[in-house]
């Protein structure tokens, strides 16, 4: 078994983060790591398997073995591919118009399904949230989603699951959309689908 250096030392110089980058590649060991160091770690600061996790930054956690987790729910790591229900705490991200005609693609399950209303191309309605893609070019979208991730920030007991926006109907490709929702891989409750996250740096 590897020797661990005194939880102490590192803890002295660096965040638990750094130290967990070292020497933790799962959970199991996470917990063995905390274990074997209790007494160090209550030196400087009392800590909980919750407290460590929390240390770590939201988009390495799946790398280290951490199941997603939101309000005490586990949520899958991309969105899914057809949705057709949610939960209490969910809202589901759709392409949309600015004049809010839902008569296709995702725009349509939002209006059937999640309290999309007609002549509402932007915002949230019931458990649906519309990003406008269909008046112009890629950087038209851009202050749609930008103000999306604002709101969705803003609504921290919410859970967003973004779908293919602009990439049905609208005709954009992932490769076109996925940059606009970069900063997004750090947002906690937003979701989106693989095809963006394998466009994004």
């Amino acid at each position: 078994m590897a020797a661990y250096p005194p939880m102490a030392d590192v803890l002295s110089n660096a965040s638990l983060y750094d130290y967990g980058q070292t020497w933790i590649r799962s959970v199991t060991n996470f917990k063995e790591i905390i274990e074997r160091n209790g007494i160090q770690v209550q030196r400087f600061k009392p800590i909980t398997e919750e407290d460590a996790i929390a240390s770590i930054p939201f988009n390495k956690r799946r790398s280290l073995g951490i199941m997603r987790v939101f309000n005490g729910i586990e949520r899958p790591d991309f969105t899914p591919d057809n949705i057709t229900e949610l939960r209490n705490d969910e809202v589901f991200v759709f392409g949309s118009n600015l004049e809010g005609m839902h008569g296709g693609g995702a725009a349509y399950v939002a209006f059937k399904r999640f309290g999309a209303v007609m002549g509402c191309g932007v915002g949230q309605r019931g458990q649906s949230y519309a990003i406008p893609t269909m008046q112009g070019g890629v950087e038209t979208i851009r202050p749609y989603v930008d103000e999306f991730l604002g709101y969705a920030q803003q609504h921290s007991d919410l859970f967003f699951y973004v779908t293919r926006i602009g990439c049905g109907i609208a005709g954009f490709k992932d490769k076109e959309i996925a940059p606009l929702f970069s900063a997004a891989r750090d947002i906690e409750n937003i979701c989106l689908p693989k095809s963006f996250l394998e466009h994004i740096d």
